[in-house]
């Protein structure tokens, strides 16, 4: 797998979804957007997480921490979830970034497509 695909780190991710949340790692969106979520799955609409980088080196957790919890999480709220290539805390507006972001678009087709939080904030 070049840098240039994105990496499923959970399930092999071969169908469309309704929603497509991107947020910068794993424990975000589901901090944010845990009630939306919710209602949106209730709704029986499909969604993905996608984390734009694992998390790592985590500031306040063992390796693989924030991992476990995002995907604990994921379980929890119904939603599958993927992971990219892009370097935690190094996370820009790049051509790479945006063909990662792109690929996945086309992909899996959603009619919505969210974020996290302001990138201020996810620091």
């Amino acid at each position: 797998m070049t840098a240039n695909e994105a990496q499923v780190t959970e399930t092999e991710l071969n169908r469309s979804f309704d929603v497509l949340a991107f947020g910068a790692h794993p424990d975000g969106l589901e901090v944010v957007m845990c009630s939306t979520i919710v209602k949106v799955v209730r709704k029986g609409l499909s969604v993905l997480f996608v984390d734009l980088g694992e998390g790592e080196p985590a500031r306040h957790a063992a390796r693989g921490e924030r991992h476990a919890q995002g995907t604990k999480a994921a379980e929890i709220l119904g939603v599958e979830r993927t992971t990219l290539t892009l370097q935690d805390r190094l996370i820009s507006d790049t051509v790479e970034a945006r063909l990662q972001v792109a690929r996945l678009l086309r992909k899996h087709r959603p009619s919505k497509a969210c974020c996290g939080i302001p990138r201020s904030q996810s620091r």
